[in-house]
């Protein structure tokens, strides 16, 4: 398995301006007394790599944190459920985020839906606008949306990241407890 993960790393590097850091070996999830449910665990550590503008040779920014342990990041800036795909569900996206800074907020996808918009800092000190929608895929699958647009003051422009959740297979407390935890681990360099 470790030798898989490490070629998987070679891999990604190859590809272009990636990094992945493999798991640490399997670390057990304490239980949480009043609830029972398993707390998450986050291992996962992961590097976006965004850029300014799709032409400009400028150092890219570079987004990271840190993914629940079910979840694999790939080359494209996309993050998978495991599990999910494991079940055979078709809804399996959990976090895209954009390859280029925007300027102005995302709002969303869906123009039918009427966004929540929300404004808060991270941990870090960076700014953002957020938007939570409620939209359907393409085989009608209820999802959640949480855009985030993470204001980089040094451009005066946007890097998004959209979260979704799923309201067929979810919990209740899947947001607290999956992507919260990311959203507090975020570091922009």
């Amino acid at each position: 398995m470790k030798t898989l993960a490490a070629a998987l790393a070679f891999r990604l590097l190859l590809l272009g301006n990636h990094s992945y850091a493999p798991a640490p070996d399997e670390i057990p999830a304490p239980a949480v007394p009043e609830t029972e449910i398993a707390e998450t665990v986050l291992l996962n550590t992961m590097t976006a790599i965004v850029q300014r503008h799709p032409d400009d040779p400028a150092e890219p920014y570079r987004l990271t944190c840190t993914l629940p342990q079910t979840w694999t990041w790939s080359p494209s800036n996309i993050a998978v459920d495991a599990e999910a795909i494991a079940a055979g569900r078709y809804c399996v996206k959990r976090l895209e985020v954009f390859p280029y800074l925007r300027e102005t907020p995302f709002k969303g996808y869906s123009e039918i839906s009427v966004p929540q918009k929300e404004s808060r800092t991270l941990p870090d000190g960076t700014e953002y606008l957020s938007y939570t929608s409620l939209d359907s895929t393409e085989i009608g699958t209820p999802v959640c949306r949480y855009v985030y647009n993470l204001h980089i003051s040094s451009e005066n422009a946007y890097l998004t990241m959209i979260f979704n959740t799923y309201e067929d297979t979810d919990p209740a407390d899947y947001f607290n407890t999956h992507i919260q935890p990311i959203l507090d681990s975020i570091q922009i360099q």
